[in-house]
């Protein structure tokens, strides 16, 4: 894409919304807070849903 010159646009999802209310649900019950070991790294949260929506492609 970047050969050809097209708009493209990477996603890098490093967490999902859904891990709030399974894998992360009693830590933050029991805690009031939620642990992440992502260091001082931007978070970006993603709904698995809509990703799943984007077009993708393969070369």
């Amino acid at each position: 894409m970047m050969r050809l010159e097209l708009p493209y646009t990477f996603l890098r999802p490093s967490f999902f919304m859904q891990n709030l209310n399974t894998t992360h649900q009693m830590d933050i019950q029991k805690n009031q807070d939620l642990f992440i070991p992502a260091g001082k790294a931007k978070l970006v949260l993603l709904i698995h849903a809509i990703l799943a929506k984007l077009p993708q492609f393969v070369s």
